[in-house]
């Protein structure tokens, strides 16, 4: 999705970390990737995943998130991983309008063989590998967690949804714990519809967020029943309120958990201010990667 671009965005502020800029060749394509690696970083750390959203690519996604999850690494000791799609967009399962899905791209593959890379030269802890994506990346993360299921220890998907190709042939190999973040205004992967919008334009189709999160129940085996709890409304400014529905436990200690933000937009908690005409309210009221951290950290394989 094209829609968001931060190219005027700062850069953020500085971590104590060091990153770096990597290539690797897969599927006859060269791709690239960052990796930011806390101080004093030794081997056995777990990996976090960051994809960036539509039309844009990794460099621009950090900025939009300000950097929050390095400064997380930095508190927590994880590296964070930020790879870039074919032509700004992922063979993320809900679209045949990108070049990535057009040409078969194995987007899959190519953040396995990243993972596997890292789990070899820096040794990173193979059970503990984690995936976030926003808006495509939000697709993508459903998607790895389908389709490489034993790799992926949990997943978290920000502004979207399981799209409809990915949730048809989804037979994960072992339950996969997840974590969905989504906006009741956003514009674009919208709570009840079926399409995924960039504008006026349908350019794919999924389920939507309420089906989303019953699909990933019944595949990880949950109780049917939930729990409701209404988070504190920490900026009353912003317009928006955090409630999380929660499913568990699951099979193989796995979790389901819906964070619906009302009010909230196509966005990344606290993250840069862009168009709240084009994307919506961003949220202040949640501390998202300390949370982001605490789901994944109880969830090693």
């Amino acid at each position: 999705m094209g829609f968001l671009t931060f190219l005027a965005l700062a850069a953020g502020p500085a971590c104590a970390g060091t990153f770096t800029r990597e290539k690797i060749e897969h599927g006859g394509l060269t791709r690239t990737y960052g990796v930011y690696a806390p101080s004093g970083a030794v081997r056995g750390l777990p990996v976090i995943f960051g994809l960036h959203g539509g039309g844009v690519e990794s460099g621009q996604f950090r900025r939009y998130t300000q950097r929050s999850l390095e400064r997380s690494a930095d508190r927590h000791g994880f590296l964070v991983v930020y790879p870039d799609s074919l032509a700004g967009h992922w063979n993320a399962g809900y679209s045949k309008k990108r070049r990535a899905a057009r040409e078969g791209v194995d987007d899959v593959a190519f953040l396995g063989a990243v993972a596997d890379r890292l789990v070899r030269e820096r040794g990173a802890a193979a059970k503990r590998l984690y995936a976030v994506g926003i808006s495509d990346g939000a697709f993508m993360v459903h998607r790895l967690a389908c389709e490489d299921s034993l790799r992926w220890a949990a997943v978290a998907g920000l502004a979207g949804a399981l799209g409809a190709e990915t949730s048809a042939a989804c037979r994960p190999a072992r339950p996969v714990p997840i974590l969905l973040v989504n906006g009741t205004e956003d514009p674009f992967v919208r709570w009840e519809e079926r399409h995924v919008r960039l504008l006026l334009e349908k350019i794919g189709v999924r389920l939507t967020v309420p089906e989303t999160a019953a699909r990933w129940v019944g595949l990880n085996s949950c109780p049917r029943k939930s729990r409701h709890t209404a988070l504190p409304d920490r900026d009353p400014k912003d317009g928006t309120r955090w409630d999380l529905t929660a499913w568990g436990p699951c099979k193989a200690g796995s979790e389901v958990l819906l964070y619906r933000v009302e009010g909230g937009g196509h966005t990344w908690p606290n993250g840069k201010k862009y168009s709240r005409n084009l994307i919506g309210r961003t949220s202040h009221d949640v501390d998202f990667e300390r949370l982001l951290w605490s789901f994944f950290a109880r969830h090693p394989q």
